[in-house]
């Protein structure tokens, strides 16, 4: 009798412990997107929150910005949600997952990734910042890149704007639909064009130009939300 009045003990702490675990979970709230990259850093800890709910967080690294961005993509629960098929990606720095195209991939340094893993890793994060919020960049960051905080007037935005400041061609980042036939529902199947790789370098400044991008650089992709 004993025996059993401990076993229900345990059941009922065991329940009383997920409780509290979903409490606290479901008052994990988002943040409203930034148009400054520089405005807000996410601390590692602040993101792993962020998974397993109904708020999904998740972080790539972008060359455009040279930051570890943390994309708000709540949105697409049916992706990133606890039942979906990317749910791994979420509550984390993805980058080096999203590079390898593996959920099982824990790592994040970026130092070793070969030439098409790169390649993978821009193609994720171009379709992210034309689809999802942009809800701050992790920090401190471990790609073993040596990555700079962003600097104040590093936008974000992916919505053309006539009253961005300009830059050089040489940040433009082109990005294109893979194929008119690709599967909306496939969040890989996009191509990139990353023009800086053939523009010229411009001369190097007594001041250097903070890391901006316009609002228009990065194409809105046709992927629903």
């Amino acid at each position: 009798m004993s025996e059993n009045l401990i076993a229900v003990v345990l059941s009922l702490f065991a329940v009383a412990g997920a409780c509290v675990f979903l409490a606290i979970r479901n008052r994990v709230k988002t943040l409203p997107p930034v148009a400054d990259l520089s405005q807000r850093a996410i601390a590692v800890e602040e993101l792993a929150l962020r998974q397993g709910g109904s708020v999904l967080w998740m972080a790539a690294y972008s060359s455009l910005h040279r930051s570890v961005v943390v994309f708000d993509v709540s949105s697409a629960p049916d992706f990133y949600g606890p039942k979906g098929g990317y749910k791994g990606f979420t509550g984390r720095d993805a980058s080096r997952a999203l590079a390898t195209m593996s959920l099982n991939d824990t790592e994040t340094d970026l130092t070793k990734l070969t030439a098409d893993q790169h390649k993978t890793l821009l193609q994720w994060t171009a379709k992210f910042l034309g689809k999802y919020p942009v809800v701050g960049y992790l920090w401190p960051e471990t790609t073993g890149l040596r990555l700079p905080r962003p600097r104040a007037g590093t936008l974000i935005s992916t919505t053309a704007d006539a009253t961005a400041p300009a830059v050089a061609a040489a940040t433009t980042l082109a990005v294109a639909v893979a194929s008119a036939n690709a599967d909306d529902d496939d969040e890989g199947e996009i191509a990139y064009v990353d023009q800086r790789a053939s523009a010229p370098q411009p001369a190097a400044a007594t001041t250097a130009a903070p890391a901006t991008a316009t609002a228009g650089a990065v194409a809105k992709l046709h992927a629903k939300a």
